[in-house]
């Protein structure tokens, strides 16, 4: 009996030792804090984190990942606080004035370090906002686009082409418009043939598409009070007011969605939204264009822009982030994702991955895709340099002259010139 129990006291105490080797083992693990936006938590972004997590735990032994969803005012204060994310995502709307404030850590030795990451191997355009002067503080994790979404079935009824070359240019965009507008006995619109609103980001599709540029080339000052940005105001204004294609209160995204507009200027990355809830539109009648060409271009264009993959500066884990970010940039990861999310959601920005066999054969069964590749090709970049600053001091100007006819053009123009450039100089 006394040798029984000496062999279960022996026994447990192997036990008791295991145990505290085990906890030691996990005390020493490195927690690697990713954030995202709290729009990123819905299930197929939770499952794909999940397979991510078990590639870089298994990539790198003794660390895990734990995933945030956070709004991202919450980074400037946790940075200043000391308790900043390794790794997090940073929009284009800001990340140039965050990385001058310092907040975010340069990212050009890691890239050298790291061949597949280098600035070759993504769209160009992808890369406008995530730098300055040569030093890159960001890597592109999505890839957008503004772009027309065009209803086919309504192009078939009224006897227009559906080829998605056919509307190549402004006036034809217009056009078909007219021709695709219902109205109802009394003359009020039920459907409307193309709905754009008034804002910044579509004054600089318009512009792109006409031959302009928004920014200096040494971003110094803008660009857009030219003749290219005086008419791609005024044929923003015409929408607004003269062309009568848009029914009063007109929503693009849920206009379109209910079919009651037949065409209407989105992100490409509505796709995954629109599939959810109107598969049937998007597999059997959807096609998605590029900005048509305007009268002093000679090419079609749009504004495109691409959110980022940032360390901040005093992240406790940098070298750890990188692995994370590089991870999830990989080509076959890239690939991967984009399969996972049902090979529909384009939102990359690696040039191989636009070329791979997933992609190829993706375009080639889903024809509202097959322009995607010239979308993202052709696009300008997003007015990224102090975007919400100058947007809160431009965005009105435009307003009051496109869609409410207060402003002459070129008076909203010099004004938004001035200011713009008040910010950028400050």
């Amino acid at each position: 009996m006394d040798r029984f129990i000496a062999v279960l006291v022996s026994f447990a105490l192997i036990i008791a030792l295991a145990c505290v080797v085990v906890a030691s083992a996990a005390e020493q693990k490195t927690e690697v804090l990713v954030w995202m936006w709290p729009s990123h938590s819905r299930e197929l972004y939770l499952e794909w984190n999940q397979e991510l997590t078990r590639r870089f735990e298994g990539a790198n032994p003794g660390a895990t990942l734990q995933f945030e969803f956070h709004d991202m005012q919450k980074f400037v204060v946790a940075s200043a606080a000391g308790v900043p994310p390794d790794v997090t995502l940073a929009s284009v709307m800001y990340a140039r004035q965050y990385y001058e404030s310092g907040l975010y850590r340069e990212l050009n030795a890691y890239i050298e370090s790291t061949p597949h990451m280098t600035p070759d191997n993504f769209l160009p355009a992808s890369m406008v906002a995530a730098q300055k002067d040569g030093r890159i503080y960001g890597m592109p994790w999505s890839w957008e686009a503004r772009s027309i979404y065009v209803n086919t079935s309504h192009l078939a009824e009224a006897g227009l082409s559906t080829d998605p070359e056919a509307i190549a240019t402004w006036k034809v965009l217009v056009d078909y418009a007219k021709r695709l507008t219902k109205m109802d006995a009394s003359g009020e619109i039920v459907r409307s043939g193309f709905i754009t609103t008034v804002n910044t980001a579509d004054f600089a599709s318009f512009l792109y598409s006409n031959g302009g540029h928004f920014y200096s080339a040494d971003e110094t000052a803008v660009a857009f009070n030219s003749p290219q940005g005086v008419e791609a105001l005024e044929f923003m204004h015409d929408w607004q007011r003269v062309h009568n294609a848009m029914r009063k209160g007109a929503v693009a995204g849920s206009d379109f969605d209910g079919e009651i507009a037949s065409m209407v200027i989105r992100d490409t990355s509505s796709i995954p939204t629109l599939l959810h809830d109107v598969p049937e539109l998007v597999r059997e009648r959807l096609i998605i264009l590029p900005i048509p060409q305007g009268p002093q271009s000679d090419g079609r264009s749009g504004v495109s822009w691409s959110n980022m993959w940032v360390i901040p500066s005093n992240a406790k884990h940098p070298d750890l982030a990188w692995e994370f970010i590089q991870l999830f940039l990989s080509p076959q990861a890239v690939v991967d994702r984009f399969v996972h999310w049902g090979s529909f959601y384009i939102n990359f920005a690696r040039l191989d991955a636009l070329k791979s066999r997933e992609f190829l054969t993706a375009l080639r069964e889903h024809r509202c895709m097959s322009q995607i590749p010239r979308i993202f090709n052709t696009a300008g970049p997003y007015p990224h340099i102090y975007y919400q600053d100058i947007n809160r001091g431009i965005a009105s100007l435009l307003q009051r002259s496109a869609r409410d006819g207060l402003l002459a053009p070129t008076a909203a123009l010099d004004e938004a010139e001035r200011v713009a450039n008040a910010i950028l100089q400050r």
